[in-house]
């Protein structure tokens, strides 16, 4: 656990500092969607005991029932209603929140890039002269590249997957 813990903190060294707010957002974004992933499992339960009459007892399913007066068939209609608004929400903001990550790992991509680019102009002539030119090429395409698509985003799907194992957890243990 300690090495994934070295290995996190030097990313977050490496990726520049105007990206540190984009980051923690990306952190909550990816908070919420966990919380949408295990909300929309939580609604699942209900509808499921409701359907195969078992007498399960969930906090919604007795609030819908002793509040809004509803029947069985009533119940599984707005439960169903329920899930499917929030599966469609759930993979709108998946998809916004995907493409604000990628668009992120684009623009980390390109200002490293840019920073190792400047750090190679401005050396010393005889740094140019004793480097190989192809690995110095190698350096600003690929491994760049490797770092974002190694590293960066398996850092970040890491974490959106920490989020709803976590969620899921406290879910099955309340």
């Amino acid at each position: 656990m300690k090495n994934y813990y070295s290995l996190f903190k030097k990313i977050f060294l490496i990726i520049p500092k105007k990206n540190g707010k984009k980051l923690k957002v990306i952190f909550i974004a990816l908070s919420i969607a966990g919380l949408l992933e295990t909300l929309g499992i939580s609604l699942l339960l209900p509808l499921i005991s409701e359907i195969l009459n078992d007498d399960s007892n969930y906090i919604i399913k007795e609030y819908l029932i002793n509040f809004l007066k509803l029947d069985k068939i009533e119940l599984i209609q707005l439960l169903s209603i329920c899930i499917l608004g929030l599966y469609i929400i759930k993979s709108i903001y998946l998809t916004k929140l995907e493409f604000f990550i990628q668009k992120f790992s684009q623009n980390i991509k390109a200002e490293l890039t840019l920073q190792l680019f400047k750090k190679y102009t401005n050396n010393t002539y005889e740094f140019n002269v004793n480097n190989n030119s192809s690995i110095l090429l190698r350096n600003l395409t690929s491994e760049v590249s490797n770092f974002c698509a190694g590293l960066l985003r398996p850092a970040i799907m890491f974490a959106k997957e920490f989020f709803i194992i976590v969620l899921l957890l406290a879910l099955l243990l309340t």
